[in-house]
């Protein structure tokens, strides 16, 4: 069953129709430009769907790329923690939520010699090592920061000591109370 609607035209349009009225099924040219509108529209409402998903999927195949660099650096993170004077650690925790991507930034400035060498070592192997490039895929391993996510997991350990100790540092009493 067909269902009436009614359009509006501007009137310069009208009349030049008017001379062609005869000649043309004004209602399949509407009908055929309505289904062509409304096609675009469910064609770019799947593509969102579609593009969400693509993203989400390639968001969660960086992370697993990622996972076992972000665990490498917790681990070096954690030690340096050991080593990083009240100051640093007030610095960097004040800087913390600003820091958004720059975690290989910072990283530099803070972390010991001996993640710093680890992580060069680390990206230097990744790079000349066609198995790993295999593993990963080579655009994994040459587009994407391992420094980034090592140094996120380096953040993550060295932040997992300080919320450790920093409630006792607050208990002490004196006119320096963190």
């Amino acid at each position: 069953m067909a269902e009436r609607i009614n359009i509006s035209i501007p009137e310069d349009l009208s009349a030049r129709l008017s001379c062609f009225k005869d000649r043309l099924n004004v209602s399949k040219i509407c009908q055929e430009a309505i289904s062509h509108a409304v096609r675009i529209e469910e064609i770019k409402e799947e593509g969102a769907l579609d593009m969400q998903k693509l993203i989400a999927r390639l968001k969660e195949e960086k992370q697993q790329y990622g996972k076992k660099f972000i665990e490498e650096g917790y681990q070096y993170g954690l030690q340096d923690a050991y080593k990083t004077s009240l100051d640093d650690f007030l610095w960097i925790h004040n800087i913390w939520d600003g820091l958004g991507d720059t975690y290989s930034e910072i990283f530099e400035d803070y972390a010991s010699d001996k993640s710093k060498e680890y992580i060069a070592k680390l990206e230097e192997d990744i790079m000349e090592d066609d198995e790993k490039k295999d593993q990963f895929g080579w655009g994994l391993t040459v587009m994407l920061d391992v420094k980034h996510f090592f140094a996120e997991g380096w953040f993550k350990g060295l932040f997992s000591v300080w919320e450790q100790i920093q409630p006792s540092l607050m208990k002490e009493e004196g006119p320096c109370d963190l």
